[in-house]
């Protein structure tokens, strides 16, 4: 376990803190403030793994005067990180069965949550984190992660620990410190330029499509004909598809905009080739998907990260030569926007896509709806990059 820093108030230089130490009385033991604090028996704890656990995690508690908790049956006085984490969690699983949660946001806290535990110590008590601590936790969130996932668990952190001060669990609102800030929109520009453009060219489009599979094929034609994501190939349902006027109408699960496009005739086909030789779905509640994996479950479950689309298709990327950091399925809405903003319509676009309006947009706030010819006007200049019409052939004079 890692050692704390500490600075010296006649120095003003930072030194490590050193573990506790053997007591001639038989504890370990740690002097604070010139009186001896004793950490358990050495002979219940020999190689002292739990006086370090119990000064790790409760030293600020200590130094502030608290007398060290050694049994771990004991109730620490005050709101400890595992409680704070539990009603939190408590609270976020009673939003998802209200359907104000989305499962895979409940998973994402809960992974947070678990981080913070692990980090900070579950028996740790709320009022003793210190703004050094937050930054420990930051240095631990940031091992292994990318700087897009780094913000967006230092978001979660902030989303845990004010909802405790809101609740009236714990009395202050925490300090976070300079430590805690979030990656500067500058390192987060520059990581996503080392990754390179999250775009297919049309070139490696045709050849995915071609090489495809036929649920594959229908899911990525969804994709860049009307920006469908991977859960929103998972969910979607029969009823969000009309076959015979061409039209998709899929109120995006994520934002829950109403989202509506044009189909193309490729895509058209290549759902009802994937619909014909569909498997038949295991459970009950699946049986209008229009797509599930040839074991009969869906292309995605909202209580697992598990996503066998983003597996097929990371496969398929492999075997065709295309495979590189960012490129995955979820480009296919990336590359439906870059390329869709040439028709010089991004109202439309907007709609087929499902964003959510800027606030300070005052023209999508007052619109209520956008024209069908507009939105076919969009999908017809994407089609033509995609699929240029063969060049006419000149009539000898």
């Amino acid at each position: 376990m890692s050692k704390k820093s500490t600075t010296s108030k006649a120095t003003g230089k930072v030194r490590e803190d050193k573990p506790p130490f053997r007591h001639q009385s038989g504890r370990w033991a740690k002097k604070v403030r010139g009186q001896f604090v004793y950490l358990g028996s050495i002979a219940d704890d020999p190689d002292g793994k739990r006086a370090r656990r119990v000064w790790n995690e409760q030293s600020a508690g200590i130094r502030a005067g608290r007398k060290p908790i050694l049994d771990e049956n004991q109730n620490p006085e005050g709101v400890t990180v595992k409680e704070l984490c539990d009603r939190f969690l408590a609270e976020k699983q009673a939003a998802v069965e209200n359907g104000e949660l989305a499962q895979r946001s409940w998973q994402d806290y809960f992974d947070t949550c678990l981080r913070v535990a692990d980090t900070l110590g579950r028996r740790r008590l709320v009022v003793d984190l210190r703004p050094v601590d937050f930054a420990q936790l930051r240095a631990s969130l940031a091992n292994g992660h990318g700087l897009v996932t780094l913000k967006n668990d230092l978001g979660r952190v902030r989303v845990l620990f004010n909802w405790g001060f809101q609740s009236e669990l714990v009395e202050n609102a925490a300090r976070f410190g300079a430590g805690f800030k979030p990656p500067s929109k500058k390192n987060l520009r520059i990581a996503r330029a080392e990754k390179g453009p999250r775009c297919f060219e049309k070139a490696e489009l045709r050849k995915i499509i071609d090489s495809a599979g036929v649920q594959i094929k229908a899911m990525t034609l969804l994709g860049i004909n009307c920006g469908l994501g991977n859960s929103d190939c998972a969910r979607l349902r029969v009823r969000h598809l009309d076959l015979k006027t061409g039209w998709l109408d899929f109120p995006r699960p994520k934002t829950g905009e109403p989202r509506r496009c044009k189909l193309w005739p490729e895509t058209i086909a290549a759902v009802k080739a994937a619909t014909d030789c569909r498997p038949a779905p295991q459970d009950e509640k699946d049986q209008d998907l229009v797509f599930v994996t040839k074991y009969g479950r869906p292309w995605r479950e909202d209580s697992s990260r598990n996503n066998p689309l983003s597996h097929e298709f990371a496969k398929l990327l492999d075997e065709l030569g295309l495979k590189r950091p960012g490129l995955n399925f979820y480009a296919l809405r990336h590359t439906l926007q870059t390329v869709g903003e040439g028709a010089l319509d991004k109202a439309a676009l907007a709609r087929m896509m499902g964003h959510v309006a800027d606030a300070r947009d005052m023209s999508a706030t007052y619109r209520e709806h956008v024209a069908d010819e507009r939105i076919a006007a969009v999908v017809d200049y994407v089609r033509a990059w995609l699929f240029p019409p063969a060049a006419k052939k000149r009539k000898p004079r």
